[in-house]
This record gives C-alpha cells, sequence and structure tokens, in this order.
C-alpha cells in the first residue's frame, strides 16, 4: 500500500535498547521518507559491563556480539549524525529514550546545552488515547493489530513495528476525522 507524508519533513523510527545503569546494547533507527523506507541505522554498542541473563533471553544479544562493537560515545555520535538536528523522530514509548539520549548526549558532547530536540512523535500515548486495550506494550499493539513483529525486542525489528503501529493510528484518524465531518 502506498502512503504519503503530510508534510516535507523525514521522519525517523526510533528505538534504544538498554541494560540496568543506562547501558544500551542496541541502538536502531529506520529513515523514513513519503512513508517509503530509504535509509537504516541499526548498530550494537559495546556496553560497560556484562549482559546479564534475562536480557540475552529477551533480545537475543549476547555478550560475544557486542565484544568488538563501538562505543556508547562513537555510535550516539554516528546516529545524531545520520539525524540530523531537525528531523522528526518517531517511535514507542520515546519519552524515556529522549531523555537518555539527551543524558547520554551531555556527556558525550561535554556540555549541559546539549540536549537531544528534535521533534517526536510518540506512538504509547496516541495509542492510549484512541484504543480501549488492556495491554500497550508495543508487543501486545502488535498482536492486537496483526503487525509483524518478528524478533521482538530487537532495536530493529520495534522501529518497524512502531512505524506500522503509527501508520494504524494515522488511518485511525483520519477514519474518525471523516466520521465527523
Amino acid at each position: 500500500m502506498s502512503r504519503k507524508l503530510q508534510t516535507s519533513k523525514t521522519m525517523w523510527c526510533l528505538t534504544l535498547k538498554q541494560l540496568a545503569y543506562l547501558q544500551i546494547i542496541m541502538k536502531s533507527s529506520t529513515l523514513v521518507v513519503c512513508w517509503c523506507r530509504t535509509q537504516e541505522f541499526n548498530t550494537l554498542v559495546k556496553p560497560r559491563k556484562a549482559i546479564p541473563q534475562e536480557i540475552i533471553q529477551l533480545t537475543g544479544i549476547t555478550n560475544e556480539a557486542v565484544q568488538n562493537a563501538p562505543s556508547i560515545n562513537v555510535a550516539l555520535k554516528s546516529f545524531l549524525e545520520a539525524i540530523g538536528d531537525d528531523t522528526v523522530v518517531l517511535g514507542h514509548n520515546l519519552g524515556f529514550d529522549c531523555r537518555f539520549i539527551s543524558a547520554k548526549k551531555k556527556q558525550v558532547y561535554r556540555s549541559s546545552r546539549a540536549e537531544f530536540t528534535n521533534p517526536y512523535i510518540d506512538t504509547l500515548p496516541l495509542a492510549k488515547s484512541l484504543f480501549r486495550l488492556k495491554s500497550y506494550k508495543l508487543t501486545a499493539l502488535s498482536e492486537h493489530f496483526g503487525i509483524t513483529h518478528n524478533d521482538a525486542h530487537t532495536a530493529l525489528a520495534d522501529c518497524y513495528a512502531a512505524y506500522e503501529l503509527f501508520c494504524i493510528i494515522q488511518n485511525e484518524l483520519s477514519l474518525r476525522k471523516s466520521l465527523l465531518a
């Protein structure tokens, strides 16, 4: 199905996967332009501590897999260069992710003014305001709406699922608008 973006802005879908103590192990984003994926940014990030067994079971990411991965500083700089400063970011439960990126950006650039200020669209509050469901976890929403969510809890798969959820939300909003017209 062809979908058209209503603005000229580009949009990145963003998901961070992290460990306790704010140790990222995977960072992913997918650039969406006029509803067509055109570019991906996907990297593992080497955490400062060993990955706990429950995280390995949840994500499938092992200590061996991140052994030669870049540090958070290198990965964050690459990610921020890829998305730029004014690109719209799309994702699920982004409030947390954006606060985390701001904190890490301040550390990496050693400046208290190095905030992550990109505009963003968070599918979590949108889904909560539109649908009455028992759970608003991305996996639960994916199952409810029939979104293919292979490799759930991996960053890139979560990006794709958040994007598909956003399309469903946009269709629901269009439907409600047409019913009110």
